[in-house]
């Protein structure tokens, strides 16, 4: 997987003087090691992955590594979100046949479970979407858990029901791990955004689904992983919350990013 050019649709922003792998090993190993008592079931990461939202990154997977050998993880779903997708409300899961996941999408039981679920769909190859929203997380699954069946799905934004459903079809165990990539605020100044996104966390550490599309255009997400932790009793740790610019050109806009870890 290479850098993308700095642009609207980066995922990926390298470190000019890095390969990604050489950033990826600096990321996994840049924590001391530190307690993991208890096992990440889920988690949320940022849905870029630049120099600016890194630490994000390597905080949860940081701790993922340390708890490896404790940590069997057997099947991965990704999820991210997408605004105005047609039909609304569907999840879509890609073909195999997609480059993006190519050596990362075997044949598995949870396709199976989707083609029988009518909130479910394939898109077609020609679909680029999905390198788009996960190639971001795809490194580091790849690095840790090089064995792992993966299941990426794209849910849309405008609501959360079919989410849920679909979490609750899925049936996942405790061999599972869901990965969820997702933004908080957008565009707002720095104190409106922090105001913003206390908000959304303090709702997130409530397990309560209360996020609103006009919170954050992945609110669908989020209040479906509140109900999808309390359900399964895992408790939400906040490790990591920052406000990047996307811009370089001293814009005083902001997104705001965060890293949650859900513990069994």
């Amino acid at each position: 997987m290479t850098a993308n050019n700095n642009n609207n649709h980066s995922r990926i922003e390298i470190p000019a003087d890095k390969s990604l792998e050489d950033w990826i090993t600096e990321l996994l190993s840049e924590y001391s090691p530190v307690y993991v008592s208890e096992k990440i079931r889920a988690a949320i990461v940022p849905d870029i992955l630049t120099p600016k939202t890194a630490p994000m990154f390597s905080e949860i997977f940081a701790r993922l590594s340390l708890s490896i050998n404790q940590l069997k993880t057997d099947r991965i779903v990704l999820l991210s979100g997408i605004v105005n997708m047609s039909p609304s409300g569907l999840i879509l899961c890609p073909p195999a046949e997609n480059p993006v996941f190519e050596k990362l999408l075997p044949s598995m039981d949870l396709l199976t479970a989707c083609a029988m679920n009518p909130v479910f769909r394939e898109t077609g190859v020609q679909d680029t979407v999905f390198m788009r929203h996960f190639e971001a997380v795809l490194p580091f699954v790849n690095r840790l858990f090089p064995d792992a069946e993966v299941l990426p799905l794209l849910a849309d934004g405008t609501r959360d029901s079919k989410i849920c459903k679909a979490l609750k079809k899925l049936a996942l165990g405790k061999g599972d791990l869901l990965i969820a990539l997702a933004s908080l605020s957008s565009g707002l100044s720095r104190t409106e955004a922090s105001n913003k996104d206390a908000a959304i966390m303090a709702s997130m550490l409530a397990q309560e689904d209360t996020v609103n599309i006009s919170d954050t255009a992945y609110h669908n997400i989020i209040n479906a992983l509140s109900r999808y932790s309390l359900s399964r009793r895992l408790v939400p740790h906040i490790f990591k919350n920052n406000h990047v610019n996307p811009h370089e050109n001293g814009r005083i806009r902001v997104n705001g990013y965060i890293s949650v870890g859900y513990l069994m």
